[in-house]
């Protein structure tokens, strides 16, 4: 999926808010920006991440419930999985990617 794909569900008025989880180099938070986003909050367990916007250390379990509109996470498919009831406590919709599909494609979820 590209951005542009999914940039009018991120951007819209009710959508506004994005949590970038396992932020790394900051892509997304940037993308997010970028499209619009009024809120942005990255995390990631590593402390040399990019603060591409403001950045707390640690992961989506130490974010309040229903807290933002977007969780945005491009981290490995085990993360993902381990974090998956974390990210449906802490935002309505979900962007996650860095994982394979069936064919070995690089692929993402839109929730």
């Amino acid at each position: 999926i590209r951005p542009r794909d999914w940039s009018s569900d991120v951007c819209s008025s009710d959508l506004d808010s994005v949590l970038d989880v396992g932020t790394g180099s900051g892509i997304l938070s940037i993308a997010a920006k970028m499209l619009g986003a009024s809120r942005i909050v990255a995390c990631d367990i590593d402390p040399d991440a990019a603060h591409a916007a403001p950045f707390f250390q640690g992961s989506v379990d130490a974010v309040r419930s229903n807290s933002f509109d977007v969780v945005v996470a491009n981290i490995s498919e085990v993360v993902i999985t381990d974090l998956r009831d974390e990210f449906h406590r802490v935002a309505k919709h979900r962007i996650l990617s860095g994982f394979q599909d069936e064919n070995g494609n690089w692929t993402c979820v839109v929730e």
